[in-house]
C-alpha cells in the first residue's frame, strides 16, 4: 500500500507517483524535547535506498516515508550526516549531499521535498535544528557547487529558502530568519538572524513574480 503521511500532515504518495497536492500551510515546529525512546528510522518504500548517511546507525526517527532519504550521500566525497527526527516526508532529503556534502540537524527537513537535492552535485549544505520544515522549504539549497549554511529555526515556510546558495553561489542564513513564503528563495550572500520574515522579502529569484508575493498560494485574482 501507499506510505503514510509524514509528521507535518503532508500528502502521501504511492510507490510510482509523486504527491498530487501541495500543503497550503505547514506549522513551524516548536523546540520540544524528543521522545526518550528512540523511534524507528528508514521506514517506507526506498526510504534509505542507496543512502550513505554517517549517522544512519544511531539516528532516531529520521528518513521515514516514501524515498525520504533515497540516495542521500551516494557517491559523496564530503559525507552526509542526518540527525534525529529529521527528513520525514516524501523525498524530504532525497539525494542530499550526493556527490557533495550535507549536514542536517535534528528536527529539520520534515515535509514533502523539504530538502530534496540539497548539497547535490558538488554542493555543500549545512542546516541547523528546527529548520526547513515545510514544502520545498530548502530544496536544492547549496546544489551544483553552491554553498548554503542555514541556522536554527529558519526557512520554515513553503519554498522559503528554495534554491538558496544554488549554482556556484554561497549563502549564509542566520537563526530565526526567512520564515515566510518564498522569503529567501534563490538568495545569496549573508542574511542576518531574525530577518527576512515576510513573503518574498529577500528573494533573488527571477521567476518569482509580484503576484507570487501578494498572493502567496498562487491565487493571482487578488493581485493589483
Amino acid at each position: 500500500g501507499s506510505p503514510s503521511a509524514g509528521p507535518t500532515g503532508s500528502p502521501s504518495a504511492g510507490p510510482t507517483g509523486l504527491p498530487t497536492t501541495e500543503p497550503t500551510e505547514l506549522p513551524t515546529r516548536s523546540p520540544t524535547s524528543p521522545p526518550t525512546q528512540c523511534a524507528d528510522s528508514c521506514t517506507g518504500f526506498s526510504a534509505c535506498n542507496d543512502a550513505y548517511n554517517s549517522n544512519q546507525d544511531s539516528m532516531c526517527g529520521s528518513c521515514n516515508v516514501f524515498k525520504a532519504c533515497n540516495d542521500a550521500g551516494y557517491d559523496s566525497e564530503g559525507g552526509v550526516f542526518i540527525d534525529s527526527y529529521s527528513c520525514n516526508g516524501d523525498y524530504a532529503c532525497c539525494i542530499v549531499g550526493s556527490d557533495g556534502a550535507a549536514t542536517i540537524g535534528d528536527n529539520s527537513c520534515n515535509s514533502n521535498f523539504a530538502c530534496d537535492e540539497a548539497g547535490w552535485e558538488g554542493g555543500n549544505v549545512t542546516i541547523g535544528s528546527y529548520s526547513c520544515n515545510a514544502y520545498m522549504a530548502c530544496a536544492k539549497t547549496g546544489q551544483d557547487f553552491g554553498v548554503a549554511i542555514i541556522g536554527d529555526n529558519s526557512c520554515n515556510s513553503n519554498y522559503a529558502c528554495d534554491k538558496a546558495g544554488y549554482d556556484e553561489i554561497s549563502v549564509t542564513i542566520g537563526s530565526n530568519s526567512c520564515n515566510a513564503y518564498k522569503a529567501c528563495v534563490g538568495a545569496s550572500g549573508n542574511i542576518g538572524s531574525g530577518t527576512c520574515n515576510t513573503p518574498c522579502e529577500c528573494h533573488e529569484d527571477a521567476a518569482t513574480t509580484d503576484c507570487d508575493c501578494c498572493a502567496p498560494e498562487g491565487d493571482c485574482s487578488t493581485c493589483s
